[in-house]
């Protein structure tokens, strides 16, 4: 299961293009550590809340971070494709690394 989730980082990072400014690439930190803290949060919600087992949790907290950031997206006035790689790899790394209490 790791494996899938850190492919995705790898493929997402591999995806993006170049960062052209130091802004650029605040944004993209910032889609990528607000994916974190979703996808963690909404794991925990999974697990305690639902009851879900560990790998349904960290595959439905993966799946609605990665809707909360296409919404986000879709508000915009344009679609990036480099926010949603970000956001896929925040959530990545967000349910790779969560653990039960």
């Amino acid at each position: 299961m790791r494996k899938i989730f850190f492919t995705i980082i790898l493929c997402s990072c591999l995806v993006m293009p170049a960062p052209a400014s130091a802004e650029f690439r605040k944004d993209l930190a910032l889609h990528a550590g607000i994916s974190l803290v979703v996808s963690t949060a909404s794991y925990h919600f999974y697990r305690q809340t639902l009851e879900l087992t560990p790998t349904q949790s960290r595959i439905a907290a993966f799946f609605t971070t990665l809707a909360v950031g296409a919404i986000k997206e879709a508000t915009d006035d344009r679609f990036s494709g480099s926010d949603m790689a970000a956001n896929a790899g925040g959530a990545a790394l967000g349910v790779a690394i969560a653990f039960d209490f």
